[in-house]
């Protein structure tokens, strides 16, 4: 089950956390309240992480982010995305999600995949993980593409 909230406090326990933190990109302390608490983003929180529909420039074009804590690993992120996507597909009406997960990232990867997110184009050497700096793959979603699979 997964409800929007504009409360970060459980989202940054999560982004914050040992095991997921170096996933994300970046050092320090990593703040998801200007992302949850502005009223054009969609942030819904399940059990054990957040994924947040973060709206581009473009009317219906949002960026999908998402983090879970190591407990909610498995199952969780692929029923809350569904969830998710469903939302913002059909009550939000968006066109477009685009997702950019690290090339070094095989968890994260295949979860969007098995989502229906369609590769778009990689960007070598832009993304800080782990003290290096990796691949970044970038995924489309269509709202026709996510209707051929529900």
């Amino acid at each position: 089950m997964i409800r929007r909230v504009f409360n970060a406090a459980f989202s940054n326990i999560i982004a914050n956390h040992p095991d997921v933190r170096p996933w994300l990109g970046g050092e320090g302390w990593l703040d998801t309240a200007p992302l949850i608490e502005d009223r054009r983003n969609y942030a819904l929180e399940g059990e054990h992480g957040v994924i947040f529909f973060h709206q581009q420039d473009r009317p219906g074009v949002f960026e999908l982010h998402y983090h879970f804590r190591p407990a909610g690993w498995g199952w969780e992120p692929r029923a809350a995305l569904a969830s998710a996507l469903g939302y913002i597909f059909e009550f939000i009406g968006a066109d477009l999600i685009v997702v950019r997960t690290a090339a070094d990232n095989p968890r994260s990867r295949r979860l969007i995949e098995r989502a229906g997110f369609v590769h778009h184009l990689n960007q070598p050497g832009v993304w800080p993980s782990r003290g290096q700096l990796v691949d970044l793959a970038t995924h489309h979603l269509t709202r026709a593409q996510w209707a051929q699979t529900v």
